[in-house]
């Protein structure tokens, strides 16, 4: 199955770690989350409560002073996948291609 989901992946994504907060459509925060994996089309996070997240929400990155629009495409435990509306370019992603840490 974790070949298949892979495979099916629109973009490869990048190992991270790092906080970010995940905001309602109105830009009111949600709770704080870590970005697990990272590509230019969405991100893993890591949450308290996946299931309060609103489906449509806004992620703010500070290490990379972004701030997304996304969806959340699933839930599971405390995981979410999030998709974002439109594709993140290599100056957003930090242009490492090695991820990024910041401390929690």
């Amino acid at each position: 199955m974790f070949r298949r989901q892979q495979q099916n992946r629109n973009a490869p994504r990048v190992p991270s770690y790092g906080r970010a907060q995940i905001l309602d459509i109105e830009g009111r925060p949600v709770q704080q989350c870590v970005v697990k994996e990272i590509s230019r089309s969405g991100a893993n996070i890591v949450a308290n409560d996946p299931k309060s997240l609103p489906r449509d929400c806004e992620i703010w990155i500070p290490h990379l002073n972004l701030s997304v629009k996304a969806h959340v495409r699933w839930r599971k435990k405390d995981r979410a996948g999030l998709q974002f509306d439109k594709p993140l370019s290599d100056l957003q992603l930090g242009a490492t291609g090695q991820g990024w840490k910041t401390a929690i």
